[in-house]
């Protein structure tokens, strides 16, 4: 396995072979080579025990992700071809190599029941904590390693409080329990100065520029749509003018709180426009949004409704309608980074005269 490391890989690398630590936590900036060093790490972890026969733990947010951030970097790095069996594992250097979705409270329960001698988590702050606990716990095996990367969350995190604060912890035979390295995205020597300085004048100001950026922990401090301006303003007769090559909806359940149904389309160029809204306190999936999703779909056809998965049994509601409603990806911070990029771009522009409640909110919207 010949691999070209940046400056600051190998120096961790090196740093990693002498003190052996039980726990590696790879932390920081987007697109700053950490998840690519947790897999080379992973992959030496895995081959020094060629054909013993050991079981080692793959985690991540879903088997999907696990397969666009591990195991694509894998296939690469060993000029392979990797086949999941009906279990999610495949055969490695004459090791068993087991994959695991990790995002939520449940998730644990799989991992229960047998000795590993390793494992990597990726993207570890949207893993549940007690998933990262049992992963931890499974690996018993001698000279067991774990190793996680992940980006910058709310500094009260439990990977940073647990892992990361103990930063050079020792067991008491004097072996390094944690160690935990700090990257940002000026440490990756592959990126080109006009890409970083892209990055930079499109990424969101405030929290998002001092995590993606800097790969600070830091928390959401005001408003989260700082850079929201009129400039993200349309009108209807603007609308009402455009071509879009997509028309989607976004669904976002609620009671005694707002719910939401909110109509996007893109153009040709890839700008997102919110065409319209419905916003309402207490009203009843039956009674109400089965007949709004309806009405959306009569005027724009039969578009994708991507609905908050918490609650499934209102989007069978939906299926049973005929909708075509679909299951959201819940990652709420993933969810405000992309949308914040599009704003600060101008590639996400509002409705003025059909999304009242959106005006309500924007200039206040806070993420707790």
């Amino acid at each position: 396995m010949e691999t070209q490391l940046t400056t600051k890989q190998a120096a961790i690398v090196k740093n990693y072979l002498r003190n052996k630590p039980r726990i590696l936590v790879l932390y920081g900036a987007v697109r700053s080579g950490k998840t690519f060093l947790a897999v080379f790490l992973f992959l030496m972890c895995v081959r020094a025990h060629i054909n013993e026969n050991l079981k080692f733990i793959i985690g991540g947010v879903s088997q999907t992700t696990i397969a666009m951030n591990v195991l694509s970097m894998i296939e690469e790095m060993l000029n392979i071809e990797i086949r999941l069996d009906k279990y999610n594992r495949f055969e490695m250097y004459g090791n068993q190599i087991i994959c695991y979705g990790g995002s939520d409270a449940s998730s644990w329960k799989a991992v229960r029941g047998f000795t590993a001698n390793g494992a990597l988590m990726n993207e570890a702050t949207a893993l549940h904590d007690t998933f990262v606990k049992e992963v931890i716990t499974r690996c018993s095996g001698e000279d067991s390693r774990i190793i996680m990367d992940t980006n910058p969350d709310n500094p009260s995190h439990p990977v940073k409080k647990h892992y990361i604060d103990n930063n050079g912890q020792k067991l008491a035979n004097g072996r390094v329990n944690i160690e935990a390295h700090h990257f940002t995205i000026f440490d990756n020597e592959v990126l080109n100065h006009e890409y970083i300085e892209s990055m930079i004048m499109t990424t969101p100001t405030g929290m998002f520029t001092d995590r993606n950026i800097y790969g600070k922990w830091v928390s959401a401090e005001g408003a989260i749509y700082q850079d929201f301006n009129n400039d993200n303003f349309i009108s209807q007769a603007q609308i009402d003018k455009t071509e879009f090559i997509r028309v989607f909806a976004g669904v976002d359940w609620g009671y005694a709180h707002k719910g939401v149904m909110v109509v996007w389309g893109v153009d040709s160029h890839g700008v997102r426009y919110r065409i319209e809204e419905f916003v309402y306190r207490h009203k009843d999936v039956d009674a109400f949004w089965v007949d709004v999703a309806l009405s959306i779909k009569n005027k724009y056809g039969s578009i994708p409704f991507y609905c908050d998965p918490a609650r499934p049994e209102y989007i069978a509601k939906l299926l049973k309608k005929g909708i075509n409603a679909h299951r959201a990806q819940n990652l709420v911070m993933h969810g405000i980074s992309i949308m914040g990029t599009l704003y600060k771009s101008n590639k996400a522009l509002v409705n003025r005269d059909s999304c009242e409640g959106f005006l309500e909110e924007i200039y206040s919207y806070q993420y707790a």
